[in-house]
C-alpha cells in the first residue's frame, strides 16, 4: 500500500496582496498531483487546509475539482478532513469539500468535526478535522474519547491509517501553542499523518510513523528555514512502515537579505535576474546608508527585476547621554547630541536651540524636564 500524505496547501491565498502568490500556490499543489500520478500511488491522505478560507472563490474550487478529478481517473481516491483555515466557523455549515465530496472526487471524513473513519480495500482510515480548545467543551474528555473509539474500531483491519489537524506537542517548535501531546495519541495506527504546522516533521510512533507533512509552499517568511515543500510517500507492507521525502524548492525565489553597503546590491541582482519568476525580496540595510542605497545605479534595476521588494530600515541606535541636572549651559549638550544624528545641519540647530529655551524658561522644573527630553530622545 502506498499513500500520498500532504497538507496545508492554502489554495486561495494571494500573499503579500499579489495574485502572482495565488498562482504559485496552485503551481504548488498541481506539482504535487504530478509527483503522486508518476509515483504509483493507491490513495491519498489530506490533513486539512487545503484552501486559505471556508469558502474560496468559484475559479480556486474549480481548481481543486480539475486537480482531484486527475486523481481520481488514475484510480486513487482522495480522503481529507478540514483543518482551521478551511473549517466552516460553525460545523452546521457545508464546507468546500462537502461540495466536492458531492461531485464524487474527494472522500471528506469528520464534516462535523467529529471522530470519523471509513474503510478502503481493507485499510482503516480515521479522521478527524480540526477542533479548537475553544469549540470544544471538555476538550481532554472529547479527545481521549474520541481516540478510544476510533483505537477500537481500527484493531480489526491490517493496514490502520488516521488524520488529524492539530498541534502536537513534542513534533513541533515549542513556541508555538499545541492542543494534544504525542503521549494522548492512540499507538495502534501505522501512520498518523498530520496537519497544521508547516514545518516538516516525521519520527517513529506506535507500530510506525507520525508525520508533518509541510506546505507545498511557504505561507510565511519564516517558512523559508525549510530545506523543501512538498509531501511524504508511506508504504505499507506486512507491518513494515518506509516514509519517502518528496520536495521542492519555493515556486517562485521569496529572498530575505540584508546589506551593509550599497556595493551588495551588484551581487544581489545578479541573483534575481537569473529567476525565471521575477523574485519578492524582502531587503535590510541600517539607515544611514539608505540614501546611499537609492542612489545606487543597481537599485533600480533592482526594483525592476522584483515582483514586490520590501526594505526595512534598521535605526541607529540613540547613543547613551547621561543627564546631568546641574548642567550650567545645556545647549552644549544638545548640540552634542543632535550632531551626532542624521540631521541637516539647521535642523539640529534649530532642535538645539528649542531645547536650550526650554531649560532656560523652566529652571526650577529642570530635573523633571530633563527627564522628558531624555525619554523622547530614547523614542
Amino acid at each position: 500500500m502506498r499513500i500520498a500524505h500532504l497538507a496545508d496547501n492554502h489554495i486561495g491565498y494571494p500573499q503579500f496582496g499579489l495574485e502572482e502568490r495565488d498562482a504559485d500556490f496552485a503551481r504548488a499543489f498541481e506539482k504535487a498531483v504530478d509527483e503522486i500520478l508518476a509515483r504509483d500511488v493507491d490513495l491519498v491522505l489530506h490533513s486539512g487546509d487545503l484552501f486559505e478560507k471556508p469558502s474560496p472563490r468559484i475559479a480556486h474550487l474549480d481548481f481543486i475539482y480539475s486537480q482531484a478529478r486527475r486523481l481520481k481517473d488514475a484510480g486513487i481516491p482522495m480522503f481529507c478532513i478540514l483543518g482551521n483555515h478551511d473549517r466552516p466557523r460553525v460545523f452546521a455549515h457545508h464546507s468546500a469539500q462537502s461540495f466536492l465530496a458531492k461531485l464524487g472526487v474527494v472522500h471528506l471524513l469528520s464534516p462535523a468535526g467529529q471522530a470519523d473513519f471509513t474503510v478502503w480495500n481493507d485499510t482503516f482510515i480515521a479522521g478527524i478535522s480540526y477542533n479548537s480548545p475553544e469549540s470544544t467543551e471538555n476538550a481532554a474528555d472529547f479527545w481521549e474519547q474520541a481516540f478510544a473509539e476510533l483505537e477500537e474500531h481500527a484493531r480489526l483491519y491490517p493496514i490502520r491509517l488516521m488524520m488529524l489537524h492539530q498541534g502536537i506537542a513534542g513534533l513541533m517548535p515549542p513556541i508555538m501553542p499545541s492542543e494534544l501531546s504525542l503521549e494522548s495519541l492512540p499507538k495502534n495506527f501505522h501512520y498518523i499523518a498530520l496537519g497544521h504546522i508547516h514545518f516538516p516533521a516525521l519520527q517513529p510512533f506506535g507500530g510506525g510513523f507520525i508525520a508533518y507533512p509541510g506546505s507545498t509552499e511557504p505561507w510565511r517568511w519564516e517558512e523559508l528555514r525549510n530545506k523543501d515543500f512538498g509531501f511524504y510517500i508511506v508504504e505499507v507492507e506486512e507491518n513494515k512502515v518506509n516514509v519517502e521525502r518528496v520536495g521542492w524548492k519555493s515556486q517562485r525565489l521569496l529572498l530575505q537579505k540584508r546589506i551593509y553597503a550599497p556595493e551588495e546590491l551588484e551581487e544581489l541582482c545578479n541573483i534575481v535576474e537569473q529567476e525565471r519568476l521575477l523574485p519578492i525580496v524582502d531587503l535590510s540595510f541600517p539607515v544611514e546608508i539608505q540614501a546611499e542605497i537609492q542612489r545606487h545605479h543597481k537599485y533600480e534595476i533592482l526594483q525592476k527585476s522584483c515582483l514586490r521588494l520590501f526594505f526595512h530600515l534598521e535605526a541607529q541606535a540613540v547613543p547613551s547621554i547621561s543627564f546631568e541636572p546641574n548642567l550650567s549651559d545645556p545647549s552644549q549638550l544638545f548640540r552634542q547630541y543632535f550632531g551626532q544624528q542624521a540631521l541637516e545641519e539647521s535642523l539640529a540647530e534649530t532642535l538645539t536651540r528649542l531645547s536650550a529655551s526650554i531649560m532656560e524658561n523652566w529652571q526650577e522644573q529642570r530635573e523633571v524636564v530633563y527627564q522628558m527630553l531624555q525619554q523622547y530622545l530614547k523614542q
